[in-house]
């Protein structure tokens, strides 16, 4: 979870009668100034973790402690800590539930049970989805939901814990996705403490990306008036990029500048503030940031913030250099801008010679270069493993390449003996050492993370299995092709399998792992499909039935998936033909994207919703479109994901256009002005419109982006939150399957 913004209270208090501005300032008592104090050292503390010392900034949250066991932003730091570094939140909401039953009408400890449970769910998958029963006959992950919502509930009434309480609520609504009372917790938790500076610095995002940056702007020169050290909040203020249009005005910004060289002035050289003005300039004022690092850097000690998630293990070689990353970043451009591959290659070519003196960069290149070879065709097989053996000699000890080699020796049948050996050596190096499969961001799902080292290890194993098939070990073989497809969704692990148990005789089984690997996609489909038509051809009575067998399977994979609390279709590729003419139109028994919701509309008519279209286009009513497909789709325009998901709706809109589906862009912003601006310069075949009445009530929409896909008969068929890469592959063959159908 990432509490980086929300969560991690911070402190001060050193450099407090120096800052600026002190006319009007509230005036502090000897409490205020603790917990000030007690703030910059958090801040330190994260510094810390930032740099990927995180036993030294766990030292210093227990520290801090020990002076103060009550000190509910100390302990919101330990449970983001302790939940990503130990790999189980689980844990850390066992120990506060602990910690509450010492003291159960705590208000406080109640607040800190409620944010422990909430940083389990963030960070184990599946832990508010647990269906196994407690000892009341409930089902663990509704009882941990309600204990969260309980908690707060009683927390709230509390004078001491409001704010804090308000502080976490607020993090539930985001999760939930509903960001109109994300604003209204964090005003209160404010308005309960002034000095709950996180929720302070959180406002100030949200009311930037709401664009009211004069109240965000109000805000940010009141907290660093309070506690210069958060002035990284004020960040938020200045654009992320070239084409962010939610900033503040110049003059808002150019005030803020002025505020931070006053705050630099007053420092007198703290480290924290220096490291806070530091990360405030970044990509801010690039120059600033440099000056500000060299006076940093006069201590010995200080280093700067990792480039990477501080909670993964250190690199080999230490932290990449700016060197290094930028002739990285100028390799993958080159390959992402040619897609013609002999001028790719020529590129690459081109660029050897300006590499800087760095193994892990010119081991990158090789690897690029072994890459562009072999997609050139089989004639440059040869080159591109030399090319990769470049590469492993210049980190001998890296297993992603070592494992490379192994599997292109195993697919072009040459060096067998020898690849097996490298690719042991592999799985020893990927097993005997903690592995940094992914770069994901600070405080994402450790699920990401673990399921990530699962597929590694499957994608290894299947390396070594499919050596050991083609060096004739078929009973070895299968082994570890089992292991394999036990820890990956992969097409062409299953289609290895399928053809290892075959060479065993094998049939039934093998069939059925060939199957799978010609729902899921598989690299060698050809061979594959030809394996399978054989061994239908020996067991199967009618005759052509093998394409209806594929398309069946790839409907139960889809649908283990969602039972196992997956996305529907996110991970598995629809096979060549996929439109299975069962379902009946309008039925819930289409098992497509949605189905497994368990909303309270599923598998009922649809209410009734009105929108008004922009344009001066008048008004739609949804119940004009029956006899048709509605894929409706509640959004707005500050809405993060939903502006996330418009490419995919484009895409599928184009694609069915002459087909009977509509979709329906329902917003919920405040106004109409507001979508007409947005939409300006979209264009695309969708209703789109203002939400009227209460719309989004009928349709119990908790969290955006909501859609519903809706059958012919006014049936909802499908519902879903929520939006990741993906998605639009499973809704189109969901589509594509309703179309046929209802034909």
């Amino acid at each position: 979870m990432n509490r980086s913004i929300v969560l991690l209270g911070a402190c001060a208090a050193a450099l407090l009668l120096s800052t600026p501005a002190e006319a009007g300032k509230r005036r502090l008592s000897r409490d205020d100034k603790a917990v000030l104090s007690a703030d910059r050292e958090l801040m330190h503390a994260m510094h810390l973790r930032d740099r990927g010392q995180l036993a030294d900034a766990f030292a210093e949250v227990q520290e801090l402690l020990e002076r103060q066991p009550d000190l509910v932003p100390a302990h919101l730091l330990y449970q983001e800590m302790a939940a990503v570094v130990r790999r189980n939140g689980g844990l850390v909401e066992a120990e506060y539930r602990y910690y509450l039953n010492m003291e159960p009408e705590d208000p406080k400890r109640m607040v800190l049970h409620a944010a422990a449970t909430l940083t389990a769910a963030l960070t184990t998958p599946r832990y508010l989805a647990e269906e196994s029963m407690d000892g009341s006959g409930v089902a663990r992950g509704a009882r941990r939901i309600k204990d969260i919502e309980r908690s707060l509930a009683a927390a709230e009434v509390s004078e001491e814990a409001s704010s804090y309480a308000h502080l976490v609520y607020s993090e539930v609504e985001q999760v939930r996705q509903r960001f109109p009372q994300v604003h209204e917790r964090l005003k209160k938790a404010v308005e309960a403490d002034d000095l709950n500076l996180s929720a302070r610095g959180d406002l100030i995002v949200l009311l930037v990306s709401q664009k009211e940056t004069t109240l965000a702007t109000q805000q940010c020169l009141e907290l660093i008036d309070l506690a210069p050290w958060r002035i990284g909040h004020c960040k938020a203020l200045f654009p992320g990029g070239p084409d962010d249009e939610r900033v503040a005005t110049p003059e808002e910004r150019a005030t803020v500048l002025e505020r931070a060289e006053q705050i630099e002035k007053a420092a007198k050289g703290d480290p924290v503030v220096l490291e806070a003005l530091r990360e405030f300039h970044a990509n801010v004022n690039d120059e600033e940031m440099v000056r500000i690092e060299k006076l940093l850097a006069a201590d010995p000690t200080w280093a700067p913030p990792l480039r990477r998630n501080p909670y993964l293990p250190p690199l080999d070689g230490g932290e990449w250099t700016a060197e290094e990353l930028k002739a990285v970043e100028r390799l993958l451009t080159i390959v992402e801008a040619n897609e013609d591959l002999k001028v790719q290659l020529l590129a690459l070519g081109a660029h050897e010679a300006e590499l800087p003196e760095s193994a892990r960069v010119r081991a990158q290149y090789w690897r690029l270069m072994a890459g562009a070879l072999r997609d050139a065709g089989p004639e440059k097989s040869d080159e591109s493993r030399a090319a990769l053996r470049k590469a492993m000699d210049l980190m001998p000890e890296e297993p992603g390449l070592m494992n490379e080699w192994a599997y292109m020796s195993a697919i072009d049948k040459v060096d067998l003996a020898e690849a097996l050996e490298v690719s042991n050596r592999s799985l020893e190096l990927l097993l005997g050492r903690e592995f940094d499969p992914i770069q994901i961001e600070p405080g994402s799902h450790y699920g990401e993370w673990s399921d990530a080292v699962g597929q590694s290890v499957g994608a290894y194993t299947d390396t070594r299995g499919w050596l050991l098939y083609q060096l004739g070990r078929y009973q070895e073989a299968v082994a570890d092709l089992q292991l394999a497809a036990s820890l990956t969704i992969d097409g062409t692990v299953q289609g290895h399998l399928g053809r290892a148990r075959y060479a065993m005789g094998q049939d039934e089984g093998a069939f059925q792992h060939l199957l799978r690997a010609l729902a899921m996609g598989t690299e060698d489909e050809e061979e594959v499909r030809k394996l399978a038509s054989h061994l239908y051809g020996k067991s199967r009575i009618v005759d052509g039935g093998l394409e209806a067998l594929v398309r069946e399977t790839h409907r139960q994979i889809l649908d283990e998936l969602g039972n196992k609390g997956g996305r529907s279709g996110g991970s598995v590729p629809n096979p060549e033909v996929d439109v299975d003419a069962s379902p009946r139109p309008g039925s819930r028994d289409v098992h497509g994207f949605g189905s497994e919701s368990d909303h309270e509309l599923m598998g009922e008519i649809a209410p009734n919703l009105t929108i008004k279209r922009i344009g001066d286009g008048g008004e739609l009513d949804l119940e004009s479109l029956r006899g048709e497909i509605v894929v409706l789709d509640f959004w707005a325009t500050w809405c993060g994901p939903c502006r996330k998901a418009l490419p995919m709706f484009e895409a599928l809109s184009l694609a069915f256009e002459d087909e009977p589906v509509t979709f329906v862009m329902a917003s919920v912003d405040d106004s109409m002005g507001e979508i007409e601006d947005f939409w300006a310069d979209l264009t695309m075949p969708v209703e789109v419109g203002l939400v009227q009445g209460k719309g989004a009530d009928a349709f119990s929409v908790r969290g955006i982006p909501a859609m519903f896909i809706i059958g012919k008969d006014g049936e909802v068929i499908g519902h879903h939150v929520g939006y990741e890469e993906g998605e639009g592959e499973a809704l189109a063959a969901t589509l594509a399957v309703l179309v046929s159908t209802s034909e």
